[in-house]
């Protein structure tokens, strides 16, 4: 296929399949069998989530670290799962394709740690040291990337009002913030607004540090069209050209000194010396007819 005729999206596309993205839901969703079907293994299923798969300041503080990182691949409830991982693939999709899957997946997972430490630092601060888990802070730094790169890409605001994607993801900063203060006072929602923050917060600094390294859109666009050209025609090294130059000299000589050993053969033939001559008598025969 000619690059010329490509568009920058299948560039894209074809640079880097979303496969990252497909196995962090993958993950996710094999998390949230072992919550919802693993106490019927009788083999302690249940107690090995609770103590490795919920972030809080009390599990860091009993050294589960691991927890910062494996709590955010962790959904107890189906609909909580599927409103995270359908977010997940659809801003994460264009990320991936933009970024690459190796950038991406080591954006997402500094983004999960960056959420689970803020959620537990907040205990410090006055908020209640409450279990947590969910994907939902990682996605936030997702969607603050992505409002990065796309500003003007337009979005439903709660599934309903069409606003850009910098608006939108902005609105959803300032909720988690009225509800991170709304907790502070014993209100609120059960939501991990300080996990949310986290990760948004990661996402911006992120994509300031990317920006002052000059990667945005047109860059990434121009690193894909690169990336399709050096895999539709990749140069040979220089130890492959010599080799090929060797064998296209040798092939070259080869033929000439045959078709020098022919003429030597021609020439040394007596018998076709006397056919040239007889052909030559033929031929003045021919130009003086007799009458």
């Amino acid at each position: 296929m000619d690059s010329s005729a490509l568009t920058t999206s299948e560039l894209r596309l074809e640079r880097s399949k979303p496969i990252a993205v497909n196995v962090i839901v993958g993950l996710n969703v094999v998390v949230w069998l072992a919550w919802k079907h693993g106490h019927h293994l009788q083999v302690g299923i249940p107690e090995l989530l609770l103590d490795n798969f919920l972030v809080s300041l009390s599990s860091l503080e009993e050294g589960r670290w691991w927890t910062l990182l494996t709590s955010a691949f962790s959904h107890a409830m189906g609909l909580h799962l599927m409103v995270n991982m359908i977010v997940l693939k659809s801003f994460g999709q264009p990320l991936e394709q933009a970024w690459g899957s190796r950038r991406f997946v080591g954006f997402y997972l500094c983004a999960a740690v960056a959420s689970s430490a803020a959620h537990a630092s907040l205990s410090y601060f006055g908020w209640e040291d409450i279990p947590a888990l969910g994907a939902s802070g990682a996605i936030a730094g997702v969607l603050m990337c992505f409002a990065f790169l796309y500003p003007q890409r337009l979005l439903l605001f709660f599934m309903v009002v069409p606003v850009p994607a910098w608006l939108a993801v902005t609105a959803f900063v300032g909720l988690d913030i009225w509800g991170l203060i709304e907790q502070r006072s014993g209100g609120g929602l059960p939501i991990g607004h300080g996990a949310h923050l986290g990760g948004a917060l990661f996402g911006l600094l992120w994509s300031l540090l990317d920006r002052s390294l000059g990667n945005d859109l047109e860059a990434y666009e121009e690193e894909a069209l690169r990336l399709h050209e050096s895999h539709r025609a990749p140069s040979a090294g220089p130890t492959v050209r010599r080799v090929r130059d060797r064998i296209s000299t040798a092939i070259r000589e080869a033929a000439a000194e045959a078709e020098r050993q022919q003429g030597l053969e021609r020439s040394a033939d007596p018998r076709d010396d006397a056919r040239d001559g007889e052909s030559r008598r033929r031929r003045r025969r021919l130009r003086n007819p007799r009458r």
